[in-house]
């Protein structure tokens, strides 16, 4: 009896130790399209106090507008998988609420030729607000608070029908308040080494029980700097060319705005990304 009132009182304090750590402000909110899946970063109604703030204290601080290209806009997830960096594409079709620590995804991915259907859970473990603010008293930029959600997912990835592996890991994201509301955390995003989303995590095949690294994120990956050489953005290294990365560094390397072959490398870049449609 006594060891029955000692396990109870633990899983009590455990529960009660998930619960302070994780807001219920911010779980009450679905967070599928603020935060696991923003379909935009300010680009439509919901943020256009973001870009207004955003442009007005641009232009003031340093006298031009900033460039609209990829400015207010998310790009598919960037990733890798394995020990040689191959591309790894992910693409969300959807994510939805289950109940406050649970959302559902459903999507694909992409490594070399080999498309996966995906679905699977990603739960919240935490959530870490920041107790000030960096842009709390800015006057363009009305924030009332920022944070990081942490969670971990599992994911199953088929291959014609077939359950060919397991997707495991963790994943963080940073958020903000505004209006009471929560929103992906892109207020930093024009600067230096800029990433949200960041999930890191195994490719575990079923039949064989090898094990792969697979990450992925917003702008960079978490845990590449054998791949990644870039300062201000991701740019993979030359020697991994051939390992999925061809469209993407011939773009970074001659797809220069003005360039007049910048039209067909943004072409190519397009239909290399969009290859979910």
């Amino acid at each position: 009896m006594n060891r029955l009132i000692l396990i109870l009182l633990v899983g009590l304090c455990l529960t009660a130790c998930h619960k302070t750590s994780t807001p219920r402000g911010i779980l009450s909110n679905d967070l599928s399209y603020s935060l696991i899946l923003p379909d935009s970063v300010p680009t439509d109604d919901v943020y256009s106090w973001w870009s207004d703030s955003f442009k007005k204290s641009w232009t003031e601080d340093y006298g031009n507008e900033p460039m609209e290209d990829g400015w207010f806009c998310l790009p598919e997830p960037l990733g890798y998988r394995g020990a040689d960096f191959q591309r790894f594409y992910i693409h969300y079709d959807t994510v939805y609420k289950v109940n406050d620590y649970t959302y559902r995804i459903e999507g694909r991915t992409r490594c070399q030729d080999e498309i996966c259907t995906i679905n699977g859970n990603l739960v919240v473990d935490s959530v870490v607000p920041l107790s000030d603010s960096l842009f709390s008293d800015d006057s363009y930029i009305k924030i009332s608070g920022s944070g990081t959600l942490y969670a971990h997912y599992t994911l199953q990835a088929k291959h014609n029908d077939k359950h060919v592996a397991d997707i495991v890991g963790k994943a963080y994201f940073d958020y903000l308040v505004h209006n009471d509301s929560i929103f992906y955390d892109a207020i930093s995003y024009a600067g230096d080494a800029y990433c949200n989303n960041q999930y890191t995590g195994k490719w575990i095949y079923l039949d064989t029980s090898d094990t792969l690294t697979c990450n992925w994120g917003d702008f960079r990956i978490p845990e590449s700097n054998g791949l990644d050489g870039g300062c201000g953005d991701f740019s993979p290294y030359d020697e991994f060319y051939d390992n999925g990365w061809k469209t993407y560094i011939d773009r970074d390397r001659h797809g220069w705005i003005g360039d007049p072959e910048c039209a067909y490398y943004d072409s190519i870049y397009e239909a290399d990304i969009n290859w979910w449609k």
